[in-house]
């Protein structure tokens, strides 16, 4: 009985890991110098985007929902290049500025090679409160939540942030952890 147990452990493991590998892309960016793999049907975003957002992507398109789950990297313009008080200080710029916003957990991680702080947080949009026009109106209020990943590189800040509808999180969760550790800084950069 332990013997099967053990077995069908084995290929389920070998079957999510390669549910996931088995089906990338990959995206470089020569400017900060990283890599990084996500899931070939979302739809990258990065070709229109610059400076300190280099890569975005987004998940396929569901005609039922409004919303589609995301990846997003940005630099940060800072002069701390220390971790613990960058963590914090966005931590603190997203209480005071961000409705709703609730840190759930938080802790360390490896991300490209480097030492990182990784934090789940819940927030709330309002359609209302945006310009929107009057399809705000009509709009319901939304809780999201995110994870982000908080590293240095080359003194250098950079947040990768993930996230989904508060309803769909945990779902998502373990492929937005294996897109951020996916994340690797070999390539020359151009900065």
């Amino acid at each position: 009985m332990r013997i099967i147990h053990r077995s069908l452990l084995f290929i389920f493991l070998i079957w999510t890991n390669i549910g996931f590998s088995q089906y990338l892309a990959q995206f470089q960016d020569e400017q900060y110098g990283f890599s990084i793999e996500y899931p070939q049907n979302w739809q990258l975003m990065s070709n229109n985007l610059t400076g300190t957002m280099p890569f975005k992507v987004c998940s396929p398109r569901v005609d039922t929902r409004d919303f589609q789950e995301y990846v997003k990297i940005l630099v940060l313009n800072t002069g701390d290049k220390n971790l613990e008080t960058c963590f914090e200080g966005n931590m603190v710029y997203m209480k005071q500025n961000v409705p709703g916003f609730e840190v759930s957990a938080y802790g360390d991680i490896q991300v490209g090679r480097k030492h990182a702080k990784w934090a789940t947080y819940s927030y709330t949009v309002d359609p209302k409160k945006m310009k929107l026009g009057w399809k705000g109106y009509f709009l319901k209020k939304k809780v999201y939540t995110a994870k982000s990943y908080t590293f240095f590189h080359e003194g250098k800040g950079f947040v990768i942030t993930c996230t989904a509808e508060k309803k769909d999180f945990k779902k998502n969760e373990q492929m937005f952890d294996k897109i951020a550790q996916s994340l690797v800084f070999e390539l020359k950069t151009n900065v």
